[in-house]
C-alpha cells in the first residue's frame, strides 16, 4: 500500500491541501484524491463605473469581500494494462464529488455616511461525476529518476464537466518516493449554469511511503 500526504500554499488567502493513497494489490488497484479549497475574503475596492459616456468617478466607497470553499474527492478503481522495466499504465474508472460554497459580502457609503449600505449573498453546490482515467510512470534511463503522471475526465449531474491531471518528476528511494508535480483540476457546467470555468492548478511536493 502506498499513502502520500501533500500541503501545498497556505496562508491568508488562500488555503489548499491535499491527501491522496493507493491499495494495490497484484494487477488492481483503489486511487483516492482528496483536495480542499478555501479562498478566504479576497477583497476588492470599487470607484470607477465606466458607462456610455465615459469613465466616472463616484463618491463611493465600496468594500466587496469573495470567499470560496471547495472539496474535491475522486476514487477510482484501476486495473495495470502494461508494466515493464521502463513504465506503467493502469486504466480505471470510479467518481468524482464536488462540494463547493460561494459567498460575497459588500459594503459601500458615499461621504460623510451619505447612502450607506451592507449585505451578502451565498451559494451551495453539489456535484457528482463519472470518470474513467489513467495514470501511471516512466523511468528516466537506468536512474531512480522517473515521470509519475495522471488524467482523467469526468461527466455527471447538473451537465457538468470535469478533469483532474498532474505531472512531474520523482525519485525512488528504498522506503518510499519523493515527487514534485504540477495539478490542476477543471469543472464545468456551461452557460447560464452557477459553476463556469472553475481552474484549481499548482504545484505540489510530495512524499510517498511503502507498507
Amino acid at each position: 500500500m502506498d499513502g502520500k500526504l501533500v500541503f501545498i500554499q497556505g496562508g491568508s488567502v488562500l488555503i489548499q491541501a491535499m491527501l491522496a493513497g493507493q491499495a494495490r494489490k497484484g494487477n488492481f488497484a483503489l486511487l483516492s484524491d482528496l483536495d480542499y479549497v478555501d479562498f478566504a475574503d479576497l477583497k476588492t475596492r470599487i470607484r470607477n463605473v465606466s458607462g456610455p459616456g465615459g469613465r466616472v468617478t463616484l463618491p463611493l466607497n465600496e468594500d466587496a469581500n469573495f470567499g470560496l470553499k471547495a472539496l474535491i474527492w475522486t476514487t477510482l478503481g484501476s486495473y495495470t494494462v502494461a508494466r515493464s522495466n521502463a513504465s506503467t499504465l493502469d486504466v480505471g474508472a470510479g467518481f468524482r464529488y464536488l462540494g463547493m460554497r460561494t459567498s460575497l459580502d459588500w459594503n459601500y457609503s458615499g461621504s460623510n455616511g451619505v447612502l450607506s449600505r451592507s449585505g451578502g449573498v451565498s451559494q451551495d453546490l453539489n456535484l457528482w461525476n463519472g470518470v474513467i482515467g489513467v495514470y501511471g510512470s516512466i523511468a528516466l534511463g537506468d536512474t531512480r529518476w522517473y515521470v509519475p503522471y495522471y488524467a482523467d475526465i469526468g461527466a455527471g449531474t447538473s451537465s457538468t464537466t470535469s478533469s483532474m491531471a498532474w505531472a512531474g518528476v520523482g525519485y525512488r528511494f528504498d522506503w518510499g518516493n519523493v515527487l514534485l508535480v504540477y495539478k490542476n483540476v477543471y469543472y464545468d457546467q456551461g452557460s447560464g449554469k452557477p459553476l463556469q470555468d472553475l481552474n484549481l492548478g499548482g504545484g505540489a511536493l510530495a512524499v510517498t511511503f511503502r507498507w
